[in-house]
């Protein structure tokens, strides 16, 4: 025993000396990390204080697919001397760029057998974020096209391995594709050309576009996507308007969902004669999720230029709503009916079809009944109808008016741009194609002006569109979480404790009034934290963000505002939030450059991690110490009871 216990004393002497040899962490920094005096440096991919959290689900590390990373030294250089080349911006504080690694790295050896570089650029840089600023409609994680380092173009398809070699192979590709024969025709607008092929077996002969088999594989056009058909009888007398026509091919070369291609001579004739197009010069616009509703115009009678046609027309009949797309729609200037739903399960690859869930129904459901709205011949040209990511866009559904989050999904709204008009569709009402028209046609008549305007409306519809079977079951109302110092909070001085602590003095309120003064305007950094009183996860965060605010006010840095922005009850007029995902959301608005892409924490929420992320990533730099989350006094207490624990840790007595 003696002999036991005498080597137990040596194991610990020994243990002793390694920890005051080396530095001290809690828990050793989980093997994920160095440790320098209580304070751990985690390895890529991990946060926390003792970096135990892995930010990402990915088995690819952050920037491990590509061919190779640029830098802000040989970015421009490199760029300069690539015929083409996608570079894909990510961060490693963004959790959504960590699973589009694996679809990165599957694609790069296809974009290299294309000839395509795929380099790599780090968002955090202040040199890169100035270039993907360039393009305000990009968010992380972004591909960006570069011909010769010029003329940038943010891709705005899915991040997926199939649908980046798709979009590398046709920027590689002529632009537009001259088709040889009706078989190809056929082929590349998804239609039935039997008349055409009549007609021109009556000019040519029966052995005319002999084959029937098309040459061109068009498989690559995605279901999102559009094929624009030039038609041109003669080229000599109608080369202006071909001319035109391989203008806005070339302009639209970077779009992953539109494709050009011509076809000329007897074949052009041919479709003319079977009224595929009235006459040539012509254009067809065929959207491969809806061949039969294919569009034709002579292109020599398109008042508002070929270019806006194309846009307009190839918008599908109801469709996703993005943030890359939304200037297309703004372009009609016509009203847009939203309908936000929760796309949380939705795969894009499948896309027209909408999966998943809203309020227990399918999405799918729901869009149908917004299109059999759409087809209403008193609606056409006069609003647009589009569905979008609610969870995502709940900032976007507070400036409409709709209220509460995910739970109260699916929700709808009209999007117009007339002052001071907000018209939310009722959550009494059913969400079916009789209650959505009747709303419609109401707000065209201008009887839908304001929330008070859409509850008469519902008032006085509820007796007569009884709630059908497949009526939305949202969830009831979120109620404040209850409080309890220290671990769920409000902001303000609700509580004794709060106030005693005095943590609301050091949190700057915002609202829609004076957001831009503060936020965008202000030459400091300004941290913004965005909430809502219903939000469970808001209040507990609350607990950390009052001390980040206490202890950078203890600091005194006066580069730095500390604010909140209660997004319960009015949206922030800033763009881009909607992309940071659910509330509570934490932002940066850097003093030295107030545009997006704005900067979003995506960590741990402790006050540790989030005052270095600040301390990064602010423009005004400022000395932050060891521990900066803790006081004097209480740093003395975390060493010493960190020293203990690992003492003991290493003696095996935990």
């Amino acid at each position: 025993m003696r002999v036991v216990a005498a080597a137990a004393v040596v194991a610990v002497a020994v243990a002793a000396e390694v920890l005051e040899e080396h530095a001290i962490c809690f828990n050793g920094c989980s093997g994920h990390g160095t440790c320098r005096d209580f304070m751990c440096t985690c390895d890529l991919g991990y946060v926390g204080d003792d970096c135990s959290h892995k930010l990402h689900d990915s088995t690819v590390p952050i920037f491990g697919g590509g061919h190779f990373n640029v830098t802000a030294r040989n970015f421009s250089k490199t760029l300069a001397r690539l015929p083409l080349v996608l570079v894909g911006f990510s961060s490693r504080s963004c959790h959504r760029c960590g699973a589009a690694e694996a679809a990165y790295a599957d694609a790069a050896p296809a974009l290299r057998a294309l000839g395509v570089a795929f380099a790599r650029a780090d968002a955090d840089d202040a040199t890169l974020r100035a270039a993907l600023a360039e393009l305000p409609t990009a968010t992380l994680p972004a591909v960006v096209a570069y011909r010769r380092g010029r003329a940038p173009r943010a891709y705005a398809g899915a991040h997926a391995s199939r649908e980046l070699i798709a979009y590398a192979a046709k920027l590689k590709a002529r632009a537009p594709v001259p088709l040889a024969g009706l078989a190809d025709v056929a082929a590349f607008l998804n239609i039935d050309v039997g008349a055409a092929r009549a007609a021109l077996a009556a000019e040519e002969g029966p052995r005319a576009d002999a084959g029937g088999a098309s040459r061109g594989d068009f498989s690559e056009i995605p279901a999102s996507g559009a094929a624009v058909l030039g038609v041109f009888g003669d080229l000599d007398v109608e080369d202006d308007e071909r001319a035109d026509f391989l203008d806005v091919a070339a302009e639209n070369r970077h779009r992953h969902d539109l494709y050009f291609a011509e076809c000329s001579g007897a074949t052009a004739r041919a479709l003319a004669d079977a009224g595929v197009v009235d006459r040539t010069p012509g254009v067809v616009l065929a959207r491969r999720a809806d061949p039969d509703a294919a569009r034709a115009a002579p292109l020599d009678a398109l008042d508002g230029g070929l270019g806006d046609w194309v846009d307009a027309e190839s918008l599908p009949a109801v469709g996703l709503l993005t943030n890359l797309n939304f200037a297309r729609y703004e372009k009609l200037l016509r009203p847009m009916v939203l309908l936000f739903l929760d796309l949380t399960h939705h795969d894009e690859a499948t896309a027209p079809f909408v999966g998943g869930k809203s309020g227990a129904l399918f999405n799918e459901d729901l869009v149908g009944e917004l299109r059999a709205v759409q087809r209403d011949e008193s609606f056409r040209d006069r609003l647009a109808f589009a569905y979008l990511d609610g969870v995502a866009h709940a900032d976007r559904a507070r400036g409409l008016g709709l209220f509460g989050g995910a739970e109260r999904l699916p929700a709808l709204a009209v999007n117009t741009n007339e002052r001071g008009v907000v018209a939310p569709f009722p959550e009494r009402l059913p969400l079916e194609r009789r209650a959505i028209r009747e709303f419609c046609a109401a707000f065209l008549s201008k009887k839908l002006r304001s929330p008070a305007d859409a509850d008469a409306f519902a008032l006085q519809k509820a007796a007569e569109i009884a709630a059908p079977d497949f009526a939305p079951r949202r969830k009831p109302r979120k109620k404040a979480p209850r409080e309890t110092v220290g671990v769920s909070e409000q902001f303000g001085a609700t509580s004794a404790g709060v106030a005693r602590r005095g943590f609301a003095d050091h949190v700057v309120v915002l609202g829609a009034a004076n957001f831009t003064d503060v936020a965008i305007r202000d030459a400091r950094d300004v941290l913004v934290l965005f909430h809502a009183d219903g939000c469970e996860p808001c209040a507990h965060m609350a607990v950390y963000y009052k001390k980040l605010a206490e202890r950078f006010h203890d600091m005194g840095v006066p580069s730095l505002v500390v604010a909140r922005f209660d997004a319960s009850a009015e949206a922030a007029p800033v763009d881009g939030l909607s992309t940071a995902g659910e509330l509570p959301v934490l932002a940066l608005f850097p003093a030295h450059e107030k545009r997006p892409p704005w900067r979003f924490y995506s960590g741990l929420a402790k006050v540790q991690p989030m005052m270095r992320w600040v301390a990064d990533h602010a423009d005004v730099a400022f000395d932050l110490p060891d521990l900066a989350h803790l006081s004097e006094a209480d740093r003395v207490l975390y060493k010493e009871q960190v020293a203990d624990r690992e003492r003991a840790r290493a003696a095996g007595e935990l």
